[in-house]
């Protein structure tokens, strides 16, 4: 009973991404005068609030509901964080990465975290000549006044690897303080090979793609099917679109059909002068720079042996 009331609030979001699902659960508990009286409430929320007000009422009630919300974790995965107090087992989180990347990946499951606190500094100057992990790596037994058991992350780099991605399951959090300084002038060889970590990868720029793919609209009948498949930020693409060359209608067509794939294939179609596709061109460079850059390097080998 208490973990429903201390949980209420976060109980009314969780259960409100489905609440057909968990009326569908508990319909034998509950009467049918107080099922119409949550059906009423006029936002979701306030069902789940009402619904869970029922609950507690009762001892024997919260735990058939706690039962209940055991069996929907996969449909609610921030109920996991509701039963993390249970300590039945260790968690335990293993990240490893190798060939020029940075790990750091701690994995937290607790009911309440009162303060996070994991400063990272990764200084990647020193030389790799082997195969052999180099371990960067900490545990977490974030505990509660339960005394949970080990919610253990590792994390283990190789050859000047990292990789900065904690994930934090939890339902309360005091306060988090994670400073990040990473230093990625590495130079690394490996198996006998050198391998020079220098940053990201440089994005192309609009002045070398207009100097690589003189003709947009050929650029883009040739890049048809791997635009059609790579192409995910439609959204931020479709926005930058509107008034370029796209009426209001054009638009909302796009925006009516699914997956992103479909709604790539609806621009191209749309885009018969070339004007709109220079204006295609150049949102496409800045909405998906890594795939525009493969698209026209390849381009670019294929056009200048013709």
């Amino acid at each position: 009973m208490d973990i429903l009331k201390s949980s209420r609030a976060d109980l009314c979001k969780w259960l409100s991404v489905d609440p057909d699902l968990i009326l569908e659960k508990v319909e034998d508990m509950i009467t049918a005068k107080k099922y119409k009286e949550i059906q009423k409430q006029s936002a979701i929320e306030k069902k789940i609030d009402c619904l869970l007000e029922f609950i507690v009422e009762k001892e024997e009630r919260c735990k058939e509901f706690l039962e209940i919300l055991r069996t929907v974790q996969d449909r609610y995965p921030q109920l996991q964080t509701l039963f993390g107090e249970s300590g039945k087992g260790d968690v335990h989180h293993c990240v490893q990465v190798d060939g020029g990347s940075i790990a750091i990946a701690p994995f937290i499951r607790s009911s309440v975290v009162s303060d996070f606190n994991m400063p990272v500094n990764i200084k990647t100057s020193s030389v790799c000549s082997s195969n052999k992990p180099m371990p960067s790596s900490t545990s977490a037994d974030k505990g509660n006044s339960n005394g949970q058991r080990g919610n253990h992350f590792e994390v283990r780099t190789t050859n000047g690897s990292n990789v900065v991605a904690p994930v934090i399951m939890t339902g309360k959090v005091g306060g988090i303080n994670m400073p990040i300084n990473i230093d990625q002038s590495t130079t690394s060889s490996r198996s006998g090979g050198a391998c020079t970590t220098s940053g990201p990868e440089k994005n192309i720029s609009i002045e070398e793609a207009d100097a690589l793919v003189p003709d947009k609209m050929a650029f883009l009948k040739a890049s048809q099917p791997s635009l059609v498949q790579k192409v995910k930020n439609i959204g931020p693409l479709t926005d930058q679109i509107l008034g370029n060359g796209f009426s209001d209608e054009m638009v909302s067509n796009i925006r009516s059909v699914e997956p992103e794939a479909k709604q790539m294939r609806k621009i191209l179609e749309y885009t018969t002068t070339k004007s709109v596709a220079m204006k295609v061109f150049s949102a496409l460079l800045e909405n998906e720079p890594y795939v525009m850059k493969e698209l026209v390097e390849d381009y670019s080998k294929k056009y200048s042996k013709k």
